[in-house]
């Protein structure tokens, strides 16, 4: 069976200033803890590895957990199907290397 392509290198939108600081306030006041972790930040070069990979459509960011119970984005590149892109030297899908991203300074810790 074939998939259907659904994922496109156009979805998301541009949101103001305004929308931005609005809805983490929101997300700080439904969490309940003003000081718990609400941002990660990732540098450019994990972002334009993953961006510059063939096939690759986007990077889906999901929530999680780290094995120190600390919330953790996950950064998976992805192609126009979903499937998850792995890194040339690394094989194909299922391989598991080095191939998502994780681990980012998380803020308000590392952020003001």
């Amino acid at each position: 069976m074939n998939k259907e392509p659904k994922f496109k290198p156009t979805f998301g939108d541009y949101i103001s200033n305004t929308q931005a600081l609005d809805n983490e306030k929101a997300f700080i006041a439904a969490i309940g803890e003003p000081d718990a972790v609400r941002s990660q930040f990732y540098g450019s070069d994990i972002l334009q590895e993953m961006l510059n990979r063939d096939s690759v459509v986007g990077i889906r960011f999901s929530y999680g957990i780290n094995e120190n119970n600390i919330p953790n984005i996950i950064l998976t590149p992805i192609d126009t199907y979903g499937d998850i892109v792995n890194k040339p030297t690394n094989g194909g899908v299922g391989d598991d290397g080095d191939n998502r991203g994780g681990y980012g300074p998380t803020c308000p810790e590392f952020c003001e």
